[in-house]
């Protein structure tokens, strides 16, 4: 072997070897960190590059993860992308792999989580929404560009979904979301897995972040009063006694065609 790619060699290793055992923090200050209050932070950050962890993150100033740790994979490298394992030991419980792409994107793969539904409130910017429960989400393969969500597939369950307001809860029971890309739509498809509720339908994302609800939901027979005078305050029933939630709009911003506010418990 020439001398001069023994060289190259050994400098890359010393290389690899330096980044691998930079300060998490240092790294973080210097070329990641954004400004405070917008988009994901980190806080708490101790370790290095190679093996590393946060007290928190926050998603556009609320928490949203703590306890994060993360293994870096150095092989991930030669797909020019730089890859980690990561888990946390918080209220949300998440484990799962994550890639940074040299093209900027990020990608999720294998991404197990289990914790509060105000968690999946805090990423859809309604932390301070009067529902409470628990979500389980198996997400096999999420791929994220210019900010944006281009493909999931995965299932997203609710469990013992409730509305907080008034003296006592209204429980809705379990639901679960079933997550498809297909021809750059991503189409979740609602259905209830046990309580009160007859519901289906569908939420849908196009790639210039449009989107469409279109969910119809009725009480069963044996639902509580207090389920049935929510679901009424959605407008009228069509023949089969379905109440119709339809929606459309821009995630860019944009002002939805058609929104039914969600239901509050009468007082």
């Amino acid at each position: 072997m020439k001398t001069r790619t023994l060289i190259l060699i050994g400098a890359a290793v010393f290389l690899v070897s330096l980044l691998l055992n930079t300060p998490g923090a240092l790294l973080y200050s210097k070329l990641v960190k954004a400004p405070e209050g917008v988009g994901a932070q980190l806080t708490g950050i101790d370790g290095t590059i190679s093996e590393g962890g946060a007290s928190s993150v926050l998603l556009n100033g609320q928490p949203l993860v703590t306890g994060l740790h993360w293994h870096f994979r150095p092989w991930a490298l030669l797909l020019a992308r730089a890859a980690f394992n990561i888990d946390s030991s918080g209220s949300l419980t998440l484990e799962g792999k994550v890639a940074k792409l040299i093209t900027g994107g990020l990608n999720l793969d294998d991404l197990r989580a289990t914790g509060p539904l105000k968690t999946l409130l805090v990423i859809t910017g309604d932390a301070y929404a009067p529902f409470d429960g628990q979500i389980g989400l198996k997400l096999d393969s999420a791929r994220i560009r210019n900010g944006f969500v281009t493909s999931i597939e995965g299932e997203l369950t609710i469990n013992s979904l409730r509305s907080t307001l008034g003296a006592q809860p209204t429980v809705f029971g379990d639901l679960i979301a079933r997550i498809t890309t297909t021809k750059d739509v991503i189409t979740a498809k609602l259905e209830p897995l046990s309580g009160p509720l007859c519901l289906s339908g569908e939420v849908r994302v196009m790639s210039n972040r449009d989107y469409e609800i279109d969910v119809q939901v009725r009480a069963k027979p044996d639902a509580p009063e207090t389920v049935r005078n929510q679901i009424k305050l959605i407008g009228q029933p069509d023949a089969q006694g379905y109440y119709r939630i339809r929606s459309s709009g821009n995630m860019g911003g944009a002002t939805p065609a058609a929104q039914v506010p969600a239901p509050a418990i009468p007082q």
